[in-house]
């Protein structure tokens, strides 16, 4: 893992070291800083490399991406031509044109199985940007390996939501995490983006796998979820309610609705809910439907 401050001769060094390697097969690099030359040079030579599994964190707002929106282009050049490139986790909160851009144009090709993206900042890229939204869904909606995405972040724009629909039922995600941990975040200022979250997420076509971290559950999103119930293919469901000031507290009537969602879907075996507060109405459901559960 690298946590550094470089400048030139250095950052060309490490480049041409990272690029050279034939062993090299995990690389970690998070809150460092770079002259311009190192990502120009993991541009040039990334068929090289040898990487699988590739982290990269700029939370720090000071970070290359914001002061060198031009970087963006030379880093997706090398991440999305990385021949092995298999598992891929990045975490910021700004993403320049460049880099989607260059990101769109290599989804096709791309051997990305496994896909982390997290945008920590509550001041993001998405919450300024809401177009980019719809550039990150395309490009992440395009990788034709796919499989398991997680996505943390405090707001999904109309762009993101209406991409991931409209690509739902060609996608071949099996395992989708999503995390809306920010008490302020989108479920919970618009509740209208639940229906189309839940529309989203409930098209996909081989998913067998879901977790959800939220404070908020509107009832967009329950109303969707249960009238998807029964052609839905999860196996594994696990729910975390996180804020003290949630849903189950303010809506009590929520607990019901969820109850009857998770209790309904045909093949589930495998159920984790995390919470403070459970309403009768959820126990109540739980109850009556005890007999019929397949969980384990």
């Amino acid at each position: 893992m690298l946590l550094l401050k470089c400048g030139r001769t250095v950052s060309r060094d490490l480049a041409e070291s990272v690029c050279s390697s034939s062993v090299l097969r995990k690389v970690a690099i998070r809150d460092s800083q770079f002259y311009p030359d190192f990502y120009k040079i993991l541009g040039d030579e990334a068929s090289n490399c040898q990487i699988e599994d590739l982290t990269l964190g700029f939370s720090d707002s000071d970070n290359d991406l914001e002061k060198e929106p031009s970087v963006g282009g030379d880093l997706a050049q090398w991440v999305f031509a990385l021949p092995r490139l298999s598992k891929f986790s990045l975490k910021c909160s700004y993403l320049p044109d460049s880099f989607l851009s260059t990101a769109v144009a290599s989804a096709s090709s791309c051997q990305i199985e496994d896909l982390t993206l997290g945008f920590s900042d509550s001041d993001n890229d998405l919450e300024k940007e809401p177009s980019v939204g719809g550039d990150l869904a395309q490009w992440v909606f395009a990788l034709p390996r796919l499989s398991k995405f997680s996505l943390k972040c405090s707001y999904l724009p109309d762009s993101f939501l209406s991409t991931a629909v409209a690509s739902a039922s060609s996608c071949q995600i099996e395992d989708l995490t999503l995390g809306f941990y920010d008490s302020d975040n989108d479920l919970e200022k618009e509740p209208s983006v639940g229906g189309d979250l839940a529309q989203w997420v409930f098209a996909l076509p081989r998913l067998s796998k879901f977790s959800l971290g939220c404070s908020y559950l509107p009832d967009s999103f329950l109303s969707t979820a249960v009238a998807s119930a029964s052609s839905c293919q999860i196996e594994g469901l696990t729910i975390s309610i996180s804020n003290s000031d949630n849903g189950f507290l303010k809506q009590p009537s929520v607990g019901g609705d969820l109850a009857q969602w998770v209790f309904t879907l045909p093949r589930l075996s495998k159920f984790s809910l995390s919470c403070p507060y459970l309403p009768d109405s959820f126990l109540s459901t739980a109850v009556a439907s005890a007999s019929s559960c397949k969980v384990m």
